[in-house]
């Protein structure tokens, strides 16, 4: 105890001193806090900040707090901290409002530090009214700030994609470019400061942004401009495409990178982390996006740029994931634990594939005896008929994976209730049926994302089925 204590004491009382014109001039003692670089510093940040975080957790537990509009079921959020940045999320409800400046208040008088309300910024939705953004400033005494901002380097904005929300970076690509002007660089010296220098810049922006196609296009049109011509403004000629400067040496390129394939790749890694990490980001974004549906059936027509992009990718990846059978965590529709890819799209494909027309709809189909060469006759349709019917039966176009895909839906559902009922569950008839129609309701919302009606009462579907087809007896293949 005696050693922490002297160390406590050498880390307050350590002299320090003022360099005046290259010269230390006199000596003082810290008499508060720990210098800059010591071990102990970010120690006592991790304390503060957490004490701050764990103030502003509460709050969703008061009844008077409305917070910032989340999905239904996904985790509360009103702030996020990232080193000494923080966000906090709110309402502009009065209350809600004061009770954040409580925790505020209750911080500095605890800690010691005082926030600086002239370095603190408010952002509203552009819709918000004058009279809904004076009362913010006048509850919280912080400035108002229209969107778009920059947030650790990268845009925040909640309209369509502009080229001014990404002019930062493209600044970074001149000045760099400015420092080189001037400076004799043979062709191969260029090339290797675009590839080393100037395309590792956008890395990191690329791994959390979407940003537009023209915006890539102009980095690259600056990288191609110091290619030939050694400066920004150059006008020499260039001989070739950046397309195919961006294959590699062996194929006739020089091996620089593509962004937009850059791009894709960062989001692949995204995804991967999306399928496979748990975290409050994934957790957010499942329940944003998915709800009640898999994440390899939502379409990707609405979302966050960020969320299409990832969709956008998503058949590249998920092929590669292969899941491990363990305890069973895995999906078994949809997770690739076969190897053959998810049973979801593989089994569909296989009906589609493998299900002919009959050479004649007048004579009905032969069963036959697998285990013997001679047939055995059964009177009326049996299992394998019904399926079968159910397959060849001749409807319009759009309604035809809907019955050759009804088999498999009644009898996986089938097999579950049986496994139910052997431990003891109620299985009833009316339950089956909901299951099966809630199935076949999700399967051609699939197939067709922009149907807006789908028929929720299996009555409804049954009869849906016979306007359509007329000839088939629906009732009979159940």
């Amino acid at each position: 105890m005696e050693k922490a204590y002297d160390r406590l004491s050498w880390l307050f009382l350590t002299k320090n001193s003022v360099l005046l014109n290259g010269q230390p001039y006199g000596f003082f003692k810290s008499t508060k806090g720990v210098k800059q670089g010591d071990p102990l510093s970010p120690t006592l940040f991790i304390l503060a900040a957490e004490a701050l975080s764990r103030g502003l957790n509460p709050l969703h537990l008061n009844l008077y707090f409305c917070g910032y509009g989340l999905p239904k079921w996904s985790p509360k959020i009103n702030h996020l901290s990232y080193a000494d940045d923080t966000i906090i999320f709110s309402s502009s409800d009065a209350t809600s409002l004061h009770l954040i400046m409580d925790v505020l208040s209750t911080y500095e008088a605890a800690s010691g530090q005082l926030i600086n309300k002239a370095k603190l910024v408010e952002h509203l939705h552009h819709s918000a009214s004058e009279v809904v953004v004076a009362k913010v400033q006048r509850i919280t005494g912080i400035g108002h700030q229209d969107f778009s901002f920059i947030c650790l380097g990268f845009p925040i904005f909640c309209t369509r994609r502009k080229m001014i929300f990404y002019q930062g970076l493209i600044n970074k690509v001149l000045d760099k470019l400015q420092s080189w002007k001037g400076k004799l660089l043979s062709i191969g010296g260029r090339a290797v400061l675009i590839s080393h220098v100037l395309q590792s810049m956008p890395m990191l922006f690329l791994s959390a942004v979407n940003p537009p196609a023209f915006m890539i296009n102009k980095l690259h049109k600056l990288f191609a401009r110091l290619f030939w011509s050694n400066s920004v403004d150059g006008r020499a000629r260039h001989w070739t495409s950046w397309d195919k400067l961006c294959l590699p040496c062996e194929e006739g390129g020089i091996g620089f990178r593509s962004l937009h394939d850059v791009s894709k790749a960062l989001f692949c890694k995204l995804w991967w982390n999306f399928r496979t990490k748990p975290s409050l980001w994934i957790s957010f974004m499942c329940q944003k996006y998915c709800k009640k549906m898999n994440a390899l059936v939502v379409p990707w027509r609405h979302g966050s740029y960020v969320c299409r992009k990832m969709l956008e990718v998503r058949d590249l990846v998920e092929n590669h994931i292969l899941w491990k059978p363990r305890m069973g965590s895995s999906l078994f529709w949809f997770d690739n634990w076969t190897g053959l890819g998810a049973l979801y799209f593989d089994l569909a494909s296989h009906i589609l594939e493998n299900v002919k027309p009959p050479d004649s709809i007048d004579v009905l189909d032969k069963p036959i005896w697998s285990l013997e060469t001679q047939g055995i006759s059964f009177e009326g349709l049996n299992l394998h008929q019904t399926i079968v019917k159910c397959w060849t039966v001749k409807v319009i176009p759009r309604l035809q994976p809907i019955f050759q895909t009804l088999p498999c839906i009644i009898v996986w559902e089938l097999w579950k209730r049986r496994n139910s009922y052997k431990y003891g569950d109620v299985v009833s008839i009316n339950r089956v049926m909901y299951q099966v129609s809630t199935t076949i309701q999700s399967f051609v919302k699939v197939r067709k994302p922009g149907i807006r009606n789908v028929p929720y009462r299996w009555p409804d579907i049954l009869q849906m089925m016979e306007n359509y087809t007329p000839r088939l007896k629906v009732n009979k293949v159940l």
